[in-house]
């Protein structure tokens, strides 16, 4: 799920002012969506907030880290890896599809090769039967009438 970031700053309990610093700093990944506005994943802010407010208050955030259990860490941390598996999941299966396309452009090609071999064959047959005809109608034996010599007239 990708946040804005008044979106995000909203759910960490800090200003957008912070939120920036930390994609600047490298601290914290961003995106761009396509009208260019910064787009943060949850699991990202979660990597770097691990505990996020429900509600838009940044006071209650100090609240809820006084009172921050083992427990709500723990929850914490598997909503991450919840997210990181998810993420792990999408790419795999993108890559699924990449090298499924990949292996029915292969199978074209190969179709489109087999094609060729097959019409360069039967073209190579065809100039050999033209051959083998120009072959025959030159050794084919001709008559030739003989010429007979003429008698020389006497005068």
């Amino acid at each position: 799920m990708q946040l804005t970031v008044r979106d995000a700053a909203d759910k960490a309990g800090v200003s957008r002012q912070t939120i920036f610093k930390k994609i600047k700093n490298g601290e914290l990944s961003a995106t761009l969506d396509h009208r260019g506005n910064k787009q943060i994943d949850i699991s990202e802010l979660l990597r770097v907030y691990p505990t996020l407010q429900t509600g838009n208050s940044q006071a209650g955030n100090t609240i809820n880290e006084q009172r921050l259990s083992p427990q709500s860490t723990l929850t914490a941390t598997l909503q991450l890896e919840l997210e990181r598996a998810k993420m792990q999941l999408q790419v795999k299966e993108m890559e699924l599809v990449a090298m499924r396309e990949r292996i029915d452009e292969l199978k074209a090609r190969e179709q489109e090769a087999k094609s060729r071999d097959r019409e360069s064959t039967e073209e190579r047959l065809r100039m050999l039967g033209v051959i083998e005809q120009q072959n025959r109608l030159l050794a084919a034996p001709t008559k030739v009438k003989k010429a007979t010599p003429k008698k020389a007239s006497r005068k």
